[in-house]
């Protein structure tokens, strides 16, 4: 994936809501330049949603979660020491601690 993809915001579902049709753990990347997302409801359909004002049903989720190992990049750039862009290469990814 490119770092663009890797940084789209993406929710995870994590509470019901009346006619939802997303199911408790589904990822919902936002594509919407608006920052909504969308969502399937019984009766609208697919309709855009700010996933921000629905805290109890919508987790953000930081760029590595919910990701599977052929996803991840192989070059990072630390931000853990501002102004660092030195490029770390990864060898390989342990996905149980997210740690490459």
């Amino acid at each position: 994936m490119k770092a663009e993809e890797l940084l789209k915001p993406r929710y995870e579902v994590v509470g019901d809501a009346p006619l939802l049709r997303n199911k408790i753990g589904e990822v919902i990347t936002c594509d919407h330049p608006s920052g909504q997302i969308e969502c399937d409801f019984v009766f609208q359909g697919k309709v855009h949603i700010s996933p921000d004002s629905y805290p109890l049903i919508f987790k953000k989720l930081n760029w590595w979660e919910h990701r599977k190992k052929e996803d991840m990049p192989m070059k990072l750039i630390s931000k853990a020491i501002p102004d660092d862009n030195e490029i770390t290469e990864i060898v390989e990814w342990d996905m149980n601690i997210i740690l490459g």
